[in-house]
């Protein structure tokens, strides 16, 4: 585990284990968390989690929803099931998703709480306030104990209340850019991700976007490969994942796109997709332009993602 070097860590010693598939998400998420103090292990899918939940201890789980061979719903089922102590574990779903009844779903799943991707630096400190009583610098709690608060949040479901703290997602009928026409990434979003790695390790903001740009690359040729042979669910997944890896670099024009193609993807819609594989495709060489000639970004490509 690493934490922040930071100065100014909210949540000092927090043992997290970051359950993510995604490279990109990977590395934004784990930047996040040890901003604020947080000593963080990732793994790469659910069973890796109930792996390391059995190794190691933590004080809390941020899962992912959709990931490989075991999903953040099996794996929280079965760090449910111990017959320990670890079994109360608080488990924060992320999910990228932003439908109604979600939330409902993950909470009813055994998860303790709901945060929304792309993740913000304030949905982890919010996070981890609740379910971290007294872990936060220069605060005490009297908070009720995890049980009595998955209880809480359950009903609180039931009757469609949202949380304050809990972040919102767009909906899904919503276009998720927020940049002019005329910029491939939101210059908030990469100022933000800029100023998280000069606080803890300033290669990151490199790793970040040469991670995007070489995972991006291989998964519109698995697009490709999915119109082509018709396969919808390998749509649906790939383009689930352009979505997360987009929206956390700002890349939100390709986020908006790859979402119309996971949509299509689980409906089993074939109609527009090709134009919507063109759109993503222009999308992915605007994004990679402008990480590549903007000198601050540094990056180096790997050979696949060049033009």
């Amino acid at each position: 585990m690493q934490a922040a070097d930071s100065s100014n860590c909210l949540f000092a010693g927090t043992r997290v284990l970051l359950a993510e598939d995604n490279a990109t998400n990977q590395i934004v998420g784990a930047m996040i968390l040890r901003n604020l103090g947080c000593l963080v292990d990732v793994a790469a899918n659910g069973r890796e989690a109930v792996e390391r939940v059995d190794a190691f201890l933590y004080d809390i789980v941020f899962m992912d929803c959709e990931m490989p061979e075991m999903d953040g719903f099996e794996a929280t089922a079965a760090i449910r099931h111990r017959p320990d102590s670890k079994s109360r574990l608080p488990v924060i779903a992320i999910t990228a998703q932003a439908m109604q009844g979600d939330r409902e779903r993950c909470l009813r799943a055994g998860m303790d709480d709901y945060i929304s991707k792309p993740v913000k630096p304030e949905d982890f400190a919010a996070a981890l306030k609740r379910w971290m009583p007294g872990r936060e610098q220069g605060q005490e709690s009297e908070a009720p104990p995890p049980a009595a608060r998955h209880e809480k949040m359950v009903a609180e479901s039931i009757q469609d209340h949202f949380p304050p703290a809990v972040s919102s997602s767009l909906p899904v009928s919503s276009p998720l850019s927020m940049s002019s026409a005329s910029s491939a990434l939101n210059a908030e979003v990469v100022a933000r991700l800029r100023s998280l790695a000069e606080a803890t390790d300033p290669s990151l903001i490199t790793q970040i976007f040469t991670s995007f740009l070489r995972d991006g690359a291989e998964r519109i040729d698995a697009l490709k490969g999915a119109l082509a042979g018709r396969d919808m669910e390998l749509l649906y997944k790939t383009a689930h994942a352009i979505k997360g890896a987009s929206a956390s670099i700002g890349a939100h024009s390709m986020a908006d796109v790859a979402q119309k193609l996971e949509f299509a993807g689980k409906a089993g819609d074939m109609s527009g997709a090709v134009t919507l594989m063109e759109q993503i495709e222009m999308e992915f060489g605007r994004v990679r332009r402008e990480i590549t000639q903007s000198d601050s970004h540094c990056v180096s490509l790997p050979a696949a993602t060049r033009s």
